[in-house]
Formats: structure tokens, sequence, C-alpha cells
């Protein structure tokens, strides 16, 4: 407020937006104003009492204006944030920092109805800059890094049978390090918590065992990440081990903890 132009003279002269006098609206408000004329607050005020009364009419409304304006308001947001891109940053992080479950809940709803073709669309488009983000991330969190890899070493130690060791894994693994590819496991070493049911189930973890291992392109193996359907995935996962003989008896084995592994030997 004590940046702005105190009268509205002022304003137009300096090319603002607004300007503030410190003396109260009509209705009592001691608020910034308008260059083209009223108060910020009595507006607000307006625009959300508009807003309740009909809010069908208010987002259809604003849908066409969207769509109609697409360039020039992409174009406003560009101008807009890197005008002040710290301040902005720096008040995204405070609420999410301050918002965190409802950021999570947010997030994960949103991803969960993002039509999949426009995700692989979008990372297609961003991969060169999602690389650099990873690179920059894993630079300024070491420590974070390092707990993964334990934890991602610890759930395959966990899930290596005493036979896992076989010459088929071994040369499945060969063939993962080759450039561009990764190991990918089939029933994921640990997937999130899932419900079957009314049951939450704690994870899901494949073993680590030549059956349930495949070289795959790291692109689609980040993509699919550690994903998990419990339902008609798992059926498949499950025939697909069965053929390559993991399951020997077709099925999985729900230990006492809760958690579900692929069961059966390899050759």
């Amino acid at each position: 407020m004590k940046d702005l132009p105190k009268t509205r003279k002022e304003a137009l002269e300096t090319g603002a937006k607004y300007f503030f006098t410190g003396k109260p609206c009509r209705h009592g408000h001691t608020s910034k104003r308008y260059v083209s004329g009223g108060c910020v607050t009595c507006y607000r005020a307006y625009s959300n009492a508009r807003y309740a009364a009909d809010p069908d009419t208010h987002c259809k409304a604003s849908r066409a204006y969207n769509a109609a304006n697409k360039e020039r308001i992409i174009a406003k947001r560009k101008e807009y944030y890197a005008k002040d891109k710290e301040r902005i940053k720096a008040k995204s992080r405070a609420y999410g920092a301050a918002n965190k479950e409802r950021v999570s809940a947010y997030s994960k709803e949103y991803y969960a109805n993002w039509d999949p073709a426009l995700r692989k669309a979008y990372r297609e488009a961003n991969k060169e800059r999602d690389r650099v983000w990873g690179q920059e991330w894993r630079k300024k969190n070491p420590d974070r890094v390092k707990a993964f890899a334990h934890r991602r070493r610890a759930a395959e130690l966990n899930a290596s049978p005493p036979w896992h060791d076989t010459p088929r894994l071994r040369a499945i693994v060969k063939a993962s390090t080759e450039p561009g590819m990764h190991l990918d496991h089939i029933l994921p070493l640990l997937a999130p918590w899932i419900k079957i049911g009314r049951k939450k189930v704690r994870h899901v973890s494949g073993l680590h065992v030549a059956a349930n291992l495949q070289p795959l392109p790291g692109d689609a193996n980040s993509s699919k990440g550690n994903s998990f359907d419990p339902t008609q995935a798992s059926i498949d996962q499950m025939r697909l081990l069965k053929r390559k003989g993991l399951a020997a008896k077709g099925r999985c084995i729900a230990h006492a903890n809760g958690c579900i592994v692929g069961y059966g030997t390899d050759t």
C-alpha cells in the first residue's frame, strides 16, 4: 500500500493500476482503489455475490471468455510472473507448507482425472525441462536421494528369495544396463497404499526374480512408476507371471502384515 500513488491523478501519470488514499470508501473499506474507479474490496464483494447468485452462468461466461482469449491470457500470466517471480514463488511455497494435506489431496485428484493422452503429450513436450528440474532437485536434496536409494535397496533385498540369483536374472540385469534401458519390476517392489473393498492393504511387493523383471526403455519405466491397479491389472500381471514361470499356482500370498507378493519358483 505504501508504494501505491496517493491520488488517481498520480496513478494515471505513472501508469499504475491502483492508488491508495488511506481514506475509507462509502462502505467503510480502507482499501486500495482502481484507477478506472471503485474500491477493490467493494468490487470483490460484488463479484462474489454475483457468482453465488448464479454460478452456472458465471462459469459458462468465464469458460467462453477464456476460450476466446487463450493466447492473450497466457501472455499476461507470463508477463505478470516474470515481473514478480520471486514473490510469487515465496507465496506459493508458504501456501504449500501451510496446506500440505489440502494440496496433496488436490494433486492426487487432479492427476487421477487427467486424460492419459494429455499426460503423455505434456511429458513429451516438457521432457528436457523435467530432466533439468530433476537434476537440480537431486543436487539440492542429496539426503533425500540417499534415503530413497537405501529404501529401494532394502526393498529389493527383502524381495529376493534365496533362489533368486539365476543366469536368467543376470542376463536380464545386463540387458537393462544398455543405454536408455531400465530394469523394471512387472509387479512393483513397493506400490502405494491401496484399498481392496473396505480393506486397506499396506503395499504390494513383487519379488526380485527373473520372471518379475524385464528390461524396459527409460521413458516407459518412468511413466509406469510404481503404479499398481488392484483390480484387472493385478489379474493380468499375475497371468503374465504365471506364463513366465514365477507364479507356479497363479496366485498371490497375503501376509499377516498386509503385504502381497507374487509367489512361486524360478528356473
